[in-house]
């Protein structure tokens, strides 16, 4: 019986303060609003893409593994959306076929085997290397893709807390001016411009919470995939190695 009214008074609180809000301040609450949105839509946007690369991925690596020759899919055609590891793949198997003569025409290529080709097959160390640089720009671009949009998560999470500050300070500012120019400092007269001031400052913080958790949680998954793709175009490199450099 006791605790009905109490949660009725701070959801009034709130409705009074919003109601004593300034032009100022609503214009601050409107932006942390906007920033609110802008954050939590980039949040669903990179959860969706990196659960989307992870599973593709962990797919996409079983169906290479099974495969007897790691360069059917390429010479397929075949394409795999949304997939770091295959665009990382695409780029380890163009430069392979661009230093490898005849290639296409060899089917039986075994995963990570002895090399089974003629002496024409075989690459130099120099051709080895270009791979590798070729592996580590995909790489490169792959994680660049990842963390798109993640700087601008970031920038939520520190400026939301001092937009709203200043917002709270600005409303403040304005209630104490008030308080000066009518002589009146009665709690009546400064609650109420107080309350639509600090209603700034939890909106920052509502905002900056919760893009403070998934930047976090994003940078985690993030540099989980970032590893496994270092680890796949080492893999890569390994495979072409045993197949194709001159001994």
């Amino acid at each position: 019986m006791i605790e009905v009214p109490v949660f009725l008074a701070a959801g009034e609180g709130l409705v009074f303060a919003l109601r004593r809000m300034d032009a100022i301040g609503a214009v601050i609450f409107a932006a942390l609003i906007l920033l609110s949105i802008l954050a939590w839509s980039i949040m669903i946007t990179k959860f969706k893409q990196v659960n989307r690369a992870r599973k593709s991925s962990e797919a996409f690596l079983a169906n290479l593994r099974r495969d007897k020759n790691f360069l059917t899919m390429y010479n397929q055609g075949l394409k795999v959306e949304g997939c770091p590891l295959f665009d990382i793949y695409v780029a380890g198997c163009k430069e392979l076929t661009g230093a490898v003569p005849k290639l296409e025409e060899e089917p039986d290529l075994l995963r990570g085997g002895t090399a089974t080709l003629g002496v024409l097959n075989r690459i130099s160390v120099s051709e080895l290397e270009r791979i590798k640089t070729a592996l580590e720009r995909a790489v490169a671009e792959q994680a660049v893709k990842l963390e798109d949009q993640i700087v601008l998560l970031g920038t939520s999470v520190t400026a939301a807390p001092f937009l709203g500050l200043l917002g709270t300070v600005y409303g403040i500012m304005e209630a104490f001016a008030g308080i000066g120019m009518h002589g009146d400092a009665s709690i009546g007269v400064l609650a109420p411009g107080i309350a639509g001031a600090l209603i700034n400052t939890v909106a920052g913080l509502f905002v900056a919470l919760p893009s403070l958790i998934g930047y976090n949680v994003l940078l985690g998954r993030n540099r989980n995939l970032i590893v496994s793709m270092d680890n796949f175009a080492s893999e890569l490199v390994t495979w072409i190695e045993k197949a194709f450099l001159k001994s």
